[in-house]
């Protein structure tokens, strides 16, 4: 009998991990190359001439073309674009500038503009690692959201620094864990019908 019960414990917990470990998948954006994996959420380097009205292109180190690209330890370098990938739940689009303030980006998805990162001033530095160079106000980034389906992103330089020079892009899900405030409505509606159903029990047992 306790072979059976163990079994039976068994089966049921493989059962319960492999149903886990398909929400879990089915729960992470189906992307192809160029936009890497959720589970490893690097920002993609690309490059641009220092022309306004040029587009933007993958980082080919050693290609003048190229800019000064060298990937830092959370970034990798984008391949030529259009960058696609096609998405299951909705994602947050982010692109920053680095290194040298000045230049500004109009972003394309499906060949319809969905951002444009606001002109900035130049003579600001902010390094090479894309984290520091997003969170910097005196630096020109976006984000925008991504609706769950085909995506296929350009980048045109809109205004320019100078020569050549190079910028990021990432995506990242959209978290699905409500806001503090959103829990506190949502418990605060679910108070008063919680109260009047068990006066109803109440009423009933009472009868």
């Amino acid at each position: 009998m306790r072979l059976a019960r163990l079994a039976m414990f068994t089966a049921v917990s493989l059962s319960l991990g492999l149903s886990a470990a398909l929400v879990l998948n089915f729960a992470q954006p189906a992307q192809a190359d160029p936009i890497p994996p959720l589970t490893a959420p690097f920002w993609e380097e690309f490059a641009f001439p220092g022309t306004a009205g040029s587009t933007a292109t993958g980082c080919f180190p050693g290609d003048p073309a190229g800019g000064s690209c060298g990937a830092t330890v959370n970034s990798v370098f984008a391949p030529a674009p259009p960058w696609t990938f096609t998405s299951v739940l909705p994602e947050t689009l982010n692109i920053a500038d680095c290194c040298s303030s000045g230049d500004a980006f109009d972003v394309y998805d499906n060949s319809v503009k969905i951002l444009s990162t606001p002109s900035v001033a130049t003579g600001h530095t902010c390094g090479v690692d894309p984290d520091p160079c997003f969170a910097d106000p005196l630096m020109s980034t976006g984000s925008v959201g991504l609706a769950a389906g085909s995506h296929s992103l350009s980048i045109i330089l809109r205004e320019a620094e100078g020569a050549f020079g190079n910028a990021y892009f990432q995506t990242a899900l959209l978290s699905a864990v409500p806001e503090p405030g959103s829990l506190m409505l949502l418990g605060s509606g679910l108070l008063p019908a919680l109260v009047a159903l068990r006066r109803r029990n109440l009423r009933r047992s009472a009868s």
